[in-house]
């Protein structure tokens, strides 16, 4: 299984727009694209659980994540190259200040 994890660095005052934005792009790339098991948007949750290991900040100013699943890196291949991705990517552009992506393979 190949997963795809996107975190967002928002800039100061981004319109909650934006997240609604993302919400309803993972609703229809998990229909448009072939080959992907789940796709979810949210926000962090576990800042306050960091406090226990002293990893205070340790979101380094990442506040959502989109985590994608496919059965294989075809699959993300072709996810990358519809046109859905790229309108989205363009259209939050002007909101994102940094994104740290990681994509790595389960068996």
């Amino acid at each position: 299984m190949f997963q795809h994890v996107v975190l967002f660095k928002f800039k100061p005052r981004s319109a909650p727009a934006i997240h609604r934005k993302l919400r309803d792009f993972a609703r229809k790339m998990q229909a448009a694209s072939r080959g992907c098991i789940s796709i979810a948007y949210g926000p962090n949750s576990g800042e306050r659980h960091s406090a226990a290991y002293n990893f205070k900040g340790c979101t380094h100013g990442y506040s959502h994540a989109l985590v994608c699943q496919f059965r294989n890196g075809r699959d993300h291949g072709r996810y990358q190259r519809l046109p859905l991705h790229r309108e989205l990517g363009e259209g939050i552009a002007p909101h994102v200040a940094d994104v740290c992506i990681l994509d790595f393979t389960t068996k």
